[in-house]
C-alpha cells in the first residue's frame, strides 16, 4: 500500500475517532438531563427521574426501553481505559430496569405490545453485556405472561389471526384492537433471539414463535408502509430477522421493502417540512433502521456507494435539523430515541461483541 493510501486510511479512522467522541459525549448529555447526571463510580446510588411527577406511574416503558439501550451503547463506546465511566452505564441500566420492573407489576401500568417487545430486546442486550442470564430469563417470562394476551383467536379452532396493539391494564380486554404493520415481524424477531440466548435443552416460546411465523407470512405478503418510524423499524428488523433465520427469503423482502419505502418517503419530501408538521421521534426511527440496515451494514445493505451516500447524506440532514430542537415536544421519548439514532450501538447485530 503507497504513503498516500495508509495516510487516507489514517485520516478517515481519525475523523471516525472524532465523530464516535463527539456521538459519545452527545448522548452522555441527553441522559443526564432525561433521568439525571450519573457521576463516574457513582452508578450503585442513582435513580432516575421520573417521567411524570405528577402521577404515580413513574416510567414509560418504550422510552426506557431506548434508555437501557443507550446506556449499553455507552458502555461499548467507552473505551477500556475509562473503566469506572464504562460500569457507570451498566450500573445505570442496572437502576433503570429496576425502577421500570418495581413498577411493572402495580395497578394501571399500561404498555401496548410494541413497548413490551422493545423492553424484552433491552433486558435481552442487557444479558448479553453483563453475561447475566437472569435478565434473558426475565424478558422470556414477559413473552410466555403476555403473548397470549396479545392474541386474537379465530373462535372455532383456536387458530391465532392477529395480534392488538394495545390491551387494557388488567390484560383482559383490547384498548386498541387493530393489529401494528409490524407487530407479527418484531414478536417473531424478538422471541427467536430470546431463544437464542436461553439456557437448558428445552428452548421457550416454541409455540408462540410457531404462532407468529404465520401470522407473519400473512402480514409480509401486502407489506406496505407510508410511515418514517414504520420503514425505519422494518429495517432494523430486517437486520436481526436475517441474523436469526439464516437470511431466509422473507427476511430480504422484508430488506428491500423496508429501503424502498423510506425512498419513497424521502422522494416525497415527508422529511422536509415545518417542524410542527413532523414527528421527531418517527423520523429518528427512520435514521435508526438506516443507519443499522445500511450505514453500519457489513456490506453496506446491498447497494451501491453512490447510493450509500446518499442515504449517509440523508441521515446527515434529519441528525442536524432536529438537533436543537430534541426536547420541543417531550423530554423523553424523542430525545432518547435522537440518542439511539446517533449512537446506534447495540441496536445493531454487528456492533454488540456478543448477538
Amino acid at each position: 500500500m503507497s504513503a498516500l493510501a495508509i495516510a487516507g486510511e489514517q485520516a478517515q479512522e481519525s475523523t471516525m475517532a472524532a465523530d464516535l467522541s463527539t456521538a459519545v459525549q452527545r448522548v452522555k448529555t441527553i441522559l443526564d438531563r432525561v433521568y439525571s447526571p450519573c457521576a463516574p463510580g457513582s452508578g450503585a446510588n442513582w435513580k432516575p427521574h421520573a417521567f411524570d411527577q405528577s402521577s404515580a406511574n413513574r416510567r414509560y416503558l418504550w422510552s426506557d426501553a431506548f434508555g437501557v439501550c443507550n446506556c449499553l451503547s455507552l458502555y461499548y463506546a467507552t473505551s477500556a481505559n475509562q473503566e469506572p465511566q464504562k460500569q457507570t452505564y451498566l450500573a445505570q441500566a442496572d437502576a433503570l430496569i429496576a425502577d421500570v420492573h418495581d413498577q411493572l407489576g402495580r395497578f394501571r401500568f399500561r404498555f401496548g405490545d410494541h413497548a413490551r417487545l422493545s423492553w424484552m430486546f433491552a433486558l435481552n442486550r442487557m444479558n448479553v453485556a453483563r453475561q447475566d442470564p437472569r435478565y434473558n430469563r426475565w424478558a422470556v417470562q414477559l413473552a410466555e405472561t403476555a403473548h397470549g394476551r396479545f392474541v386474537v383467536r379465530d373462535e372455532r379452532d383456536g387458530r391465532a389471526v392477529q395480534l392488538v396493539w394495545k390491551m387494557a391494564v388488567d390484560l383482559q380486554h383490547a384498548e386498541v384492537d387493530s393489529e401494528g404493520n409490524l407487530d407479527p415481524m418484531e414478536a417473531l424477531v424478538i422471541y427467536r433471539l430470546l431463544q437464542r440466548h436461553s439456557e437448558g435443552q428445552e428452548k421457550p416460546l416454541q409455540t408462540e414463535i410457531a404462532e407468529l411465523e404465520r401470522l407473519m407470512q400473512r402480514k409480509l405478503a401486502t407489506l406496505v408502509t407510508n410511515d418514517e418510524l414504520d420503514a425505519g423499524e422494518a429495517l432494523w428488523l430486517a437486520q436481526w430477522a436475517a441474523e436469526l433465520f439464516d437470511e431466509a427469503p422473507w427476511t430480504l423482502r422484508l430488506h428491500h421493502v423496508a429501503l424502498a419505502s423510506l425512498d419513497a418517503i424521502f422522494q416525497r419530501c415527508r422529511v422536509r417540512g415545518p417542524p410542527n408538521q413532523r414527528l421527531l421521534f418517527r423520523e429518528m426511527g427512520a435514521v435508526l433502521g438506516l443507519q443499522v440496515g445500511v450505514l453500519l451494514h457489513p456490506q453496506g445493505g446491498g447497494i451501491g456507494g453512490t447510493e450509500q451516500e446518499r442515504w449517509r447524506q440523508r441521515v446527515a440532514v434529519l441528525l442536524r435539523y432536529w438537533e436543537e430542537l430534541l426536547y420541543a415536544r417531550d423530554a423523553d421519548i424523542s430525545p432518547l430515541m435522537y440518542a439511539a439514532a446517533l449512537l446506534p450501538g447495540v441496536w445493531s447485530p454487528w456492533q454488540q461483541p456478543h448477538t
